[in-house]
Formats: C-alpha cells, structure tokens, sequence
C-alpha cells in the first residue's frame, strides 16, 4: 500500500474543479475513449487527473476516477434511468424518477 501524500480537502477540491471542467461545463468529450462504445471526459491538473466514462442517454451508467501519481484514490459509480411522462394536459416532461 503507498503513503497517502494528499489531503482529502484536496481530494474533494480537486473532483469538484474536475467536475466543474469536464461534462458540467458544456465541453466536448474525448474524441476516443478507453472503452468501446463509452463517452468519456478528463482534466488534468499536477499530479491529478479524473476521468469520467459512460455510456447511454436516457439510460445510462458511468463511473469517475481520480488518481493521484498514477494511483487510484477516488471513484464514483453513478447509473439514471429517465422516463418521459405527462406534465399536464399535452405537455410532456422528463424525470430521472420513476412514475
């Protein structure tokens, strides 16, 4: 096991600057992801670096990584499930929640 030499303050600074840098911040993805078929973001910052991959649209599944020097210290899995349902008399919605 290696020694921790970061914070979790950094840590949790570092994926929230990510976060913000990547898919939340209307940039395109990567041209070419690592898996088949993924749709996959990164940023780098010293010696940090995130990527977050997934794959589908109104049902999708991701995951988020962090590492640090290269090593794994973070990672998130996530899935959605958005349903279209009625909102009102002719309008139509979408919500991530079942009806």
């Amino acid at each position: 096991m290696h020694k921790k030499n970061y914070s979790l303050t950094n840590l949790f600074r570092f994926v929230d600057l990510a976060s913000k840098s990547t898919y939340a911040s209307g940039k395109p993805p990567e041209p070419t992801s690592e898996r088949r078929d993924f749709i996959e973001y990164t940023f780098l910052q010293s010696d940090w670096s995130y990527r977050d991959s997934f794959t589908g649209h109104t049902k999708s599944s991701g995951q988020e990584i962090v590492r640090f020097r290269g090593k794994i210290v973070w990672s998130n899995c996530y899935s959605s499930c958005w349903q279209r349902r009625k909102a009102g008399k002719n309008k139509k919605s979408w919500s991530g929640f079942p009806s």
